[in-house]
């Protein structure tokens, strides 16, 4: 064997390798050793628990450029970002939950071209934050027609290379806006965040203060304890004690009564007082 036909072989062999490594990197991916979208966070040594989580961001670039920011204040969520408001604890609660839980559709057959997908750019990528000492990424692209069948492409920053679909029925709290977000209730989540009631016209005024949990007492009139009768949804609905009922003279027919109703609560802002009026 000559020299020649020495590098002709070797040129053959550095060619079938080019090929194969462009094989593996176009083929389909398999399935990996997990179905976890986020399999870091099942790790049983080390697993990561919704409650865990302390911040939330969704940034998204179609339809527009939007970012969400949600962070925990104790128990409750509040929105940072777009706007500075009180939000549904328990939806953001489910956002994180969803992700964590998120899972591969196993008989998905997808190549590792990631610009197929539209995970070259994603159109969203939400972040979940744990005490600012580690954080996890979920990038989504294109979605698959197909109603309740439909699915949406993934990666993750466990898996920035594997393009995973995942059902987006199980992932539809991502999809939010804005507006979804915001706390359903009026003035409070629960009754117990009430501190103190003051509902007056131009004649009456009727004030009552919590002293203690479950226990109120007339500052105005100076009546002393107050009872309560029936449930009080606008202050938290059935699962919370009832505030104290007040009410004020109806006017004589004809005329018109102007009221003003002010509430004190304790909540994830600290002490906070509204004030609402309105004419009958």
């Amino acid at each position: 064997m000559n020299f020649k036909t020495t590098y002709i072989l070797f040129g053959i062999l550095g060619i079938v390798l080019v090929v194969f490594a462009f094989a593996l990197w176009m083929g389909p991916t398999t399935a990996g050793d997990s179905k976890w979208v986020l399999p870091s966070t099942h790790d049983l040594a080390n697993p990561v628990d919704a409650k865990d989580i302390d911040t939330v961001v969704i940034e998204r670039s179609q339809p527009r450029d939007e970012k969400l920011v949600f962070v925990k204040d104790g128990d409750h969520w509040k929105m940072t970002e777009p706007h500075s408001f009180r939000v549904d604890r328990f939806l953001v609660d489910q956002v994180v939950r969803q992700l964590l839980d998120a899972q591969r559709e196993e008989k998905a057959d997808l190549t590792s071209d990631l610009k197929q997908w539209g995970l070259d750019s994603p159109a969203t990528t939400v972040t979940l934050k744990k005490n600012d000492e580690k954080e996890w990424k979920v990038n989504l692209g294109s979605e698959s027609r197909g109603g309740a069948s439909a699915v949406v492409y993934v990666t993750s920053s466990d898996k920035p290379k594997d393009p995973m679909a995942v059902r987006r029925s199980s992932l539809d709290t991502v999809f939010k806006e804005v507006n979804d977000f915001r706390a359903k209730d009026l003035l409070a989540e629960s009754g117990f965040d009430i501190e103190a009631v003051d509902v007056k016209n131009a004649k009456t005024q009727v004030a009552l203060k919590k002293v203690e949990q479950g226990q109120w007492r007339f500052t105005q009139p100076p009546y002393g304890d107050a009872d309560y009768q029936g449930e009080s949804p606008a202050f938290g609905g059935p699962e919370a004690k009832p505030s104290p009922s007040v009410s004020s003279p109806s006017p004589l027919p004809g005329q018109s009564a102007a009221f003003e109703l002010t509430l004190d609560y304790s909540g994830p802002a600290g002490t906070i007082r509204a004030e609402i009026t309105w004419t009958d």
